[in-house]
Parts: structure tokens; C-alpha cells; sequence
């Protein structure tokens, strides 16, 4: 629009006149610069002539035209290609505990163990007068003898000898031998009290023994070769056994029997044959 509009004020500003008209001469043409021509002539082809002045100043600027219509809106666009993958957060807080969940089934049982080490010899009875108890351990039997002496007052406990102690037997073993009294534990005429029953333990080093013999007595109680102590029972201890003086020592009568022959149809003599005192004998650590 501009530029027409410049176009249109050069011609005006420029006096150029472009004519065509009709004289009396059929075909005329009237040129406002080369006068008038006929144009009976082969050649109808006329000069036009073009003046230009020098370009005049700039208009000024048109006025702005009103805003358009808002257009409509474009298509979505494609979606954007997935981003790198992000660093790993942080552990969050350990969640509570669930709750415990049923028992399993029994398990199948498990394979047998090795066999364990021999345990100490359990005491063993004996013969009254000569007898073999049998131990476990370093010796499986030893062999026993009750010595007994005659008094005023009857037989007493004299000594306690075991025999055979294998040389396997080494120390720190110790032999251990446990003795019972029960006063009237044999021919009494009314039952006896508890109070009176006693039990002693009397050890000896094993290193003691001599040739496999280890006898106890007053003499080794005394020299401290033997210590015989209260095990069980609230009787007396002292002098269990007589000594070579015949004081002291406790009656054979009184020596603990176990199981015990109460048959009032036997004598004494043949009860007796039966009631063996019952002597506990060990080889331990």
C-alpha cells in the first residue's frame, strides 16, 4: 500500500500526463509532449514518455491496524524422550517387626553322638569278710577285706584293705571308701533310731598305695595318710575304728547292712552269714 501510494504522488508532483483522444483526423493521437499525430500510419505503436523527479521524503507512518482474530490451537506437540534415570535415593527407616510367624515342622532326628567319657565308678557292695567289687574307669575291679578285732565288748572295725588297684590308676585319682553305722542295726529286741546312723567317706591319694594295696585304719586315720569326714547322718564319728589298744572302733553288729535278713526262723549265725556289710567303694578324680 506504501509503495502505490508514493507511486501515485511522483506522477502528481512530476506533471505527467498521459492522453489519449480523437482529432478530426480519424486515429489521432494527442501527445501532451510530441503534439498530435495520425495514426493511419502501418506503425500505431506511440512513445510514451516517463518523467521522475527525486524521490520525496517518507511518509509518515500509517496508523496500526486492529488486532487479528486469535487463532486456533496447535496440535500437541510429540512426546519428549524419556530423561536419564535418577540416583538412588537414600534407605528409608527399617519398618516394624511382623509378627511371628507358626512353628516349623520337627525337624528329622539328628545323628548320634560320640560316646561320652566314662563317668566315675558308682560305690559297690562287698563281701564281709573278702569279696571283689567291680569299678569302671582305670580298673575294673579291686578286692576287698574287713578286718575286724575281738574286745570285752565284742568285735570291732579294725581295717579296711583293697587289693589289685591297677598301676593304670595314676594320680590325681583317689580312692574312696564309704562306711555305715547303725547302732542295733543287727539283734536288737526294739526297733532302732535314725539319730545314731552315720555314713563317713574316708579318702587316700592313689599315689598311696603300696604294691596295689591301700589299707585304712586307726593309725592311717591318725597320720593324716587317710581323712575320713562326715558324708550323711547326724551319729557319731569319732574312733570309728578300734585301735591297737582295742579302745574305741565301732561293732561289727553296727555296720550297715544292705539288704538286710530279719527272719526270726534263722539264728543269728546264719542271719549273719547273710547280712554283709555294705561298704561303697570308688576310684575317681
Amino acid at each position: 500500500m506504501k509503495k502505490m501510494t508514493l507511486f501515485l504522488a511522483i506522477l502528481i508532483f512530476s506533471r505527467i500526463g498521459v492522453a489519449y483522444g480523437a482529432d478530426l483526423a480519424p486515429n489521432g493521437i494527442q501527445n501532451f509532449f510530441l503534439g498530435t499525430s495520425n495514426n493511419n500510419g502501418t506503425n500505431v505503436n506511440q512513445v510514451l514518455a516517463l518523467l521522475v523527479g527525486p524521490a520525496g521524503p517518507p511518509g509518515p507512518a500509517g496508523v496500526a491496524g486492529r488486532d487479528g482474530f486469535q487463532g486456533i490451537n496447535g496440535v500437541n506437540g510429540m512426546p519428549g524422550a524419556p530423561g536419564p534415570v535418577g540416583q538412588t535415593g537414600p534407605a528409608g527407616p527399617a519398618g516394624p517387626a511382623g509378627p511371628a510367624g507358626a512353628n516349623g515342622a520337627p525337624g528329622g532326628q539328628g545323628v548320634q553322638g560320640p560316646i561320652g567319657p566314662t563317668g566315675p565308678a558308682a560305690p559297690g557292695s562287698l563281701d564281709y569278710s573278702n569279696g571283689t567289687v567291680a569299678l569302671a574307669g582305670c580298673d575294673d575291679s579291686v578286692a576287698l577285706n574287713i578286718g575286724s578285732s575281738f574286745t570285752p565288748t565284742g568285735f570291732k572295725l579294725k581295717s579296711i584293705t583293697v587289693r589289685d588297684i591297677s598301676t593304670l590308676c595314676k594320680a590325681p585319682l583317689q580312692l574312696n571308701i564309704y562306711i555305715t553305722k547303725f547302732p542295733c542295726e543287727l539283734g536288737a529286741s526294739s526297733e532302732c533310731s535314725n539319730e545314731g546312723k552315720v555314713t563317713i567317706k574316708c579318702v587316700t591319694p592313689i599315689e598311696n598305695a603300696v604294691d596295689g594295696v591301700i589299707t585304712i585304719d586307726a593309725e592311717a586315720v591318725n597320720t593324716e595318710f587317710t581323712v575320713c569326714t562326715r558324708y550323711l547322718g547326724g551319729g557319731d564319728i569319732t574312733n570309728f575304728f578300734v585301735d591297737i589298744t582295742g579302745s574305741g572302733g565301732t561293732a561289727m553288729d553296727d555296720l550297715y547292712r544292705n539288704p538286710k535278713n530279719t527272719d526270726p526262723l534263722l539264728s543269728k549265725k546264719t542271719r549273719d552269714q547273710f547280712n554283709n556289710p555294705a561298704i561303697g567303694v570308688e576310684i575317681v578324680a
